[in-house]
């Protein structure tokens, strides 16, 4: 997902997801490709959002990254 949205990448971003994924993003949940493409358009791709990972850790579930 980071490598995506640094590349901007929708596409590459929306293949990480599920068709019925989600993402909470403070509270509001956006499900689904076409969501998840809208909100990526609005709010981080489209947005010019850029990460730089800082750090990282494994949980229980996967792995916490601190951007």
């Amino acid at each position: 997902m980071i490598d995506a949205v640094n590349a901007v990448d929708t596409d590459a971003l929306l293949s990480e997801f599920a068709a019925s994924g989600w993402i909470d993003d403070n509270g509001r949940r956006f499900g689904g490709h076409d969501a998840l493409r809208a909100w990526s358009d609005r709010e981080l791709i489209g947005a010019n959002a850029r990460f730089e990972v800082r750090g990282s850790e494994p949980t229980d579930s996967g792995v916490a990254v601190d951007i």
